[in-house]
């Protein structure tokens, strides 16, 4: 249960990052906004422990894309990250499947086997032929 509890902390505080980040950037687009942002977002990240350097550079994203919306940036986010972990937690239950680690030695025997038979001509001997 630790694994998916930091990552969905993780996840909450990039999601939080991103709409500190959208709500500066809407109040003021200057340089002030900016080192605001910042220094709230490191101020998070050592308070609640969150042991991600990324979710600085998320909610510094909106200074250089410039949102149409405040919300377009946080849900980007929430969507992007909600989705790789739902496919990294499917591919986790895949791998868990018995007749899937049975595939293995016979994925790897193909494998080799249509390796051995496609002959590549090396790249420098390609070269070579070209240049003469």
């Amino acid at each position: 249960m630790g694994p998916i509890k930091d990552i969905g902390r993780i996840i909450i505080g990039a999601i939080i990052a991103a709409t500190l980040g959208s709500l500066f950037y809407t109040i003021d687009t200057g340089v002030l906004s900016f080192f605001a942002t910042a220094i709230l977002t490191l101020s998070l990240i050592k308070l609640f422990k969150w042991n991600a350097a990324p979710i600085l550079a998320v909610s510094l994203i909106p200074y250089f894309s410039h949102p149409a919306s405040i919300w377009a940036l946080p849900a980007a986010v929430m969507a992007s990250l909600v989705g790789l972990v739902l496919t990294l937690w499917c591919i986790g239950k895949l791998e868990q499947l018995t007749w899937i680690t049975r595939l293995d030695p016979t994925l790897r025997k193909m494998t080799s086997v249509i390796m051995r038979t496609v002959r590549r001509q090396p790249v420098t001997g390609i070269t070579q032929e070209t240049r003469n």
